[in-house]
């Protein structure tokens, strides 16, 4: 495919990739305001006493930077996707973003009502919005059509 998407919707979801980053970054050097933030939207705001605890304080700043790891290198994995092989339009590339980021979706959604924290489902569906806007709109961009692919 030679014409890929319009640059507005790749400079969309550069944005997104970069604050998806830059909020990674924040949950492995800025542990006590990613607890905060993660104990507002789990708790409503009134954390329970026994997470001050200085082990559980440690083990949540341990996991949230283990998280922030991963999801730093997921969206520099992603930035070079939307800025080369989407940008360029090739089909593969809207693939390589829209699935693992639905799994990612459904599973983390799914993974906090069951176990309580349905809040957290609400707050991945900012991030849900996010990549579905331009991903639907460019939809259309990357489909091939069967008929000409056969001949």
């Amino acid at each position: 495919m030679q014409n890929g998407p319009s640059k507005f919707w790749c400079n969309w979801l550069t944005f997104v990739i970069i604050g998806i980053a830059l909020f990674s970054m924040m949950l492995l050097v800025l542990p006590g305001v990613t607890h905060e933030f993660f104990n507002w939207i789990a708790f409503f705001g009134h954390q329970p006493s026994a997470l001050n605890a200085p082990e559980v304080v440690g083990y949540l700043s341990f996991v949230y930077g283990i998280i922030g790891a991963v999801m730093l290198g997921w969206s520099l994995v992603f930035l070079y996707v939307v800025r080369k092989p989407f940008q360029a339009g090739e089909r593969w590339a809207w693939y390589a973003l829209a699935v693992p980021f639905t799994v990612w979706f459904i599973a983390d959604s799914l993974h906090s009502v069951v176990s309580g924290f349905w809040p957290n489902a609400v707050f991945n569906m900012g991030f849900f919005v996010l990549f579905g806007i331009p991903l639907l709109a460019t939809y259309t961009k990357f489909k091939v059509d069967e008929t000409k692919a056969i001949s």
